[in-house]
């Protein structure tokens, strides 16, 4: 049966052509398209019709090809059935239920066959034939790809760059005009939550045995819009305020603040509350495994934590991120709060201070992160050097059991049998390369966190020494991300204009996209990666454009 469900990419006034939105889309990734139709006929040469041909032509023609090709028609006339009479036939009966929709026709002649099917089951997208696609694409299909990142790049650099410009007083604009881009993307993102709050309530599963949850409950969708909403009116009142528009004091007009500082500080302490532990904490804590617990000490435990999985369950890995992040994300908005209350302190004459003195709170929190992110760094560095020591040694040795940096990544194992304690169990070799890797991203989490923190400093330090009156332009301020989007800017317009059909070639024979891309695991079509291949760079980042894209 042929399915009339309405296209989000096609007007309802206008039955025969794509919507506004979906020209726009057709016309920036034409470069992902494949309009070459030779390799099969298009469905208006299998329906035998001119590309102009009315619905009443469609039919006629349907009709035509139905008595000639059906499976029953030619069981009747004595004729031996084959797959190929069947896909015939099914191929026809497509072409007809896709041209005889204006929608579907219209979205058919924008995309082709390809594209089109792509449309109807997004999950069906080849990335690899988007590549090749774009690799055979021309300039000015190119062209349009990388418009789209220049503009997303002028919209979000442009207010920030008048902003700094009137912040130095070379144009006397006001700061609301000045963010008006600012106000109008706030708004649309307002709309979208309301519309969100709006939205069907997700039905539990027939089957469920009442341990279902929905995952994104109407009374979420309504904190995640009151938060918007509370941050957009502070960002608007700030604004109308030195503006000199409204004249109240600045506690009032940090109110929205509030509201939004409140909200992410209760996402953050529920994410903090979670409470899970790994089945072999559990075996260790109790000292005994979970084969011998009885019904009653499982209830308990089961009552005092949320979840009991395995140390390797990626659940479980998920969840414990969360609740870091949870924990982390509370001692950030303690700070911001601090921060905030000092500020406004300043702005309404209470108090007496620097603006350097008002970030105190800042400086302890970031002084404190990146001490602790070099001591976990070099720890893990430290107990990884060991662990590879003893390898050379011929292992044996005390450096054969390592718990691991995370909670519940697994505790020291000893046996019960030796001498006083005991002798250490020795780790496999593909535990130790478990831990190794462990060990590895740990460090290289922490070192990431300490360098994000060192460059956050330095940004604050350029507002905080311009508040305090220095005399360096605001430009200055923001000219490490004007460096850092002008370089990936640069980077995708090399890409994107100096792939060709080569270099498709080259990375099919190197690997391909593998599973990160949505190819096979390893890469290439059978997913088996030629030792030794390495994988252009530039390859890589063309396949970061296209799922971007």
């Amino acid at each position: 049966m042929r399915n009339n469900t309405r296209s989000p990419l096609l007007d309802d006034d206008t039955m025969s052509s794509p919507s506004l939105s979906a020209s726009c889309c057709l016309w920036c990734c034409s470069a992902f398209l494949d309009h070459d139709t030779s390799s099969s006929p298009d469905f208006y040469s299998v329906l035998s019709v001119p590309k102009n041909a009315s619905a009443d032509q469609l039919k006629k023609s349907y009709k035509k090809l139905s008595l000639q090709m059906h499976p029953d028609k030619l069981a009747q006339r004595g004729e031996t059935l084959t797959d190929e009479h069947r896909a015939k036939f099914l191929r026809m009966k497509e072409a007809y239920d896709t041209l005889v929709d204006p929608r579907s026709r219209a979205m058919y002649d924008a995309l082709g066959e390809k594209g089109y099917n792509w449309y109807k089951d997004p999950q069906s997208i080849d990335r690899e034939e988007l590549f090749k696609n774009f690799c055979e694409s021309s300039i000015m299909d190119r062209l349009k790809i990388f418009s789209i990142f220049l503009f997303i790049a002028a919209v979000l650099l442009t207010p920030l760059v008048l902003f700094c410009v009137r912040t130095d007083d070379t144009v006397s604009w006001s700061y609301t005009a000045i963010l008006t881009p600012l106000w109008v993307a706030m708004l649309v993102i307002l709309v979208m939550h309301v519309k969100m709050i709006f939205m069907p309530v997700v039905a539990p599963p027939e089957d469920d045995d009442g341990s279902w949850v929905d995952p994104f409950p109407r009374s979420e969708r309504i904190v995640g819009a009151l938060s918007h909403f509370s941050f957009f009116m502070w960002e608007l009142l700030a604004a109308l305020q030195v503006d000199g528009f409204i004249d109240i004091n600045y506690a009032a007009v940090f109110t929205g603040y509030y509201v939004w500082e409140f909200i992410k500080l209760r996402e953050s302490a529920k994410a903090a509350a979670i409470n899970v532990i790994s089945e072999e904490e559990l075996e260790a804590m109790v000292e005994k495994p979970m084969a011998d617990f009885t019904a009653e000490e499982m209830a308990g435990f089961k009552e005092k934590y949320s979840k009991i999985m395995g140390v390797n369950d990626p659940e479980y890995i998920i969840m414990l991120q969360k609740r870091d992040a949870g924990r982390t994300g509370i001692f950030w908005s303690l700070m911001r709060l601090l921060v905030i209350i000092f500020a406004v302190l300043e702005l309404d004459g209470e108090v007496n201070f620097t603006w350097w003195e008002v970030f105190i709170p800042f400086w302890v929190l970031a002084g404190c992160v990146c001490c602790c992110s070099c001591r976990g760094a070099v720890v893990a560095n430290g107990e990884l050097m060991a662990l590879d020591l003893d390898e050379e040694e011929g292992g044996g040795g005390a450096n054969d059991n390592y718990g691991s940096m995370g909670e519940g990544e697994g505790e020291k194992k000893t046996v019960e049998e030796g001498e006083e304690g005991g002798d250490k169990e020795k780790l496999s070799p593909e535990e130790k390369e478990i831990l190794k890797k462990a060990l590895g991203e740990e460090a290289q989490t922490n070192i990431g966190n300490c360098c994000s923190v060192f460059f956050l400093t330095g940004f604050v330090a350029l507002i905080v020494g311009k508040f305090d009156g220095a005399d360096y332009s605001s430009i200055w301020i923001i000219f490490p991300l004007l460096l850092f989007i002008g370089t990936i800017l640069c980077c995708l317009a090399f890409c994107i204009f100096t792939a060709d059909e080569k270099q498709y070639k080259e990375a099919m024979e190197n690997g391909g996209f593998g599973p990160e891309f949505g190819g096979a695991p390893g890469g290439g079509p059978g997913g088996t990666k030629p030792r030794g291949a390495k994988r252009r760079d530039g390859n890589t980042i063309i396949a970061v454009v296209i799922r971007l894209c």
